[in-house]
């Protein structure tokens, strides 16, 4: 008998374990997913302020370009112009490339806390499955040791039943409360 209990108590402790890993592993996860999050919507906010500093440089200096040559009698036609359309063109692709970049960034960080997030469930549904698999182990442990068979007089030192009781030994009278 106890040895088998012994065995018993250990799957117990196990299960236990098993869920309270499963628990920890789970809640570390979410925190991680949510300092991700925190990490994707800095690098969006950043992305947008430095897009949002590139374009106010790209219209000054093409305010200054344009300054500079009507200064120097130059008409805003032709190969002028163009250079200043050129200007504003390339600024714009610059910027559009710091969006797509923050984007690319902040979409990253999304997916990798999601991804946190998913390990940390599985780690809770495998810890549950352990903990069942010890329960189900320990179960058999009891069940091959007799230990749960009901109306079995060789168990009767084991695990008894209220059936097995001597209708003696239970009288209303008898119980106390501490």
């Amino acid at each position: 008998m106890g040895v088998e209990t012994a065995l018993i108590a250990a799957a117990v402790v196990s299960a236990g374990a098993s869920v309270a890993g499963g628990i920890s592993a789970d809640k570390a996860s979410k925190k991680e997913a949510n300092l991700l999050n925190d990490q994707a919507a800095l690098a969006q906010s950043e992305a947008q302020a430095e897009a949002k500093r590139r374009a106010n440089e790209v219209r000054k200096f093409h305010r200054k370009q344009a300054l500079a040559f009507t200064k120097n009698g130059v008409t805003l036609e032709g190969s002028p112009l163009l250079v200043l359309d050129e200007t504003l063109r390339e600024g714009q692709e610059e910027v559009d490339a710091i969006v797509r970049q923050g984007t690319a960034q902040a979409k990253y960080y999304r997916e990798s806390a999601a991804q946190a997030r998913n390990k940390g469930r599985a780690a809770l549904i495998g810890g549950i499955g352990s903990a069942a698999s010890s329960a189900i182990g320990a179960y058999g442990i009891g069940k091959s040791a007799g230990m749960f068979n009901a109306g079995n007089t060789a168990s009767a030192g084991k695990f008894t039943n209220a059936t097995t009781m001597s209708k003696s030994a239970y009288h209303p009278s008898r119980m106390r409360f501490f």
